[in-house]
């Protein structure tokens, strides 16, 4: 099993069925969630650690999923059409855009299936 696909049942504890269908290159993970009616539903999950940089940092995650498509098509539609109305949505989860122009003058462009990972050094950690 992945390790997209273990969070998604680790955070998801329904009987649902959910299948991780890739990882935007940020963290996202986009998956399928079928209904008890056998429709599919296309969801993006993404999780982050909350702060306030005049608070001590605090160590729970919070998650927000944007349900994007209904159909197969209708999730085509959405990765692939800039025309889109959920185009800014899409923008803002795949191509943020200053934090990834930065990233790829720093780091370079992502390989498949790689992420960038950030730390807030306001919070003295050791990861550069």
């Amino acid at each position: 099993m992945n390790l997209a696909q273990e969070i998604l049942d680790t955070i998801f504890e329904d009987h649902k069925e959910r299948k991780a269908k890739h990882i935007t290159p940020f963290g996202g993970i986009i998956y399928t969630e079928t209904n008890r009616d056998k429709s599919i539903v296309y969801s993006i999950l993404q999780i982050y650690t909350p702060h306030d940089e005049w608070e001590e940092p605090n160590y729970y995650f919070e998650f927000i999923v944007y349900y994007i498509a209904t159909s197969e098509e209708d999730f085509d539609l959405f990765m692939n059409d800039p025309e889109d109305a959920r185009y800014e949505l899409f923008n803002s989860i795949f191509y943020i855009e200053t934090v990834r122009d930065k990233c790829e003058e720093m780091f370079g462009t992502l390989d498949k299936d790689d992420i960038y990972g950030f730390s807030d050094l306001y919070h003295h950690t050791d990861f550069n």
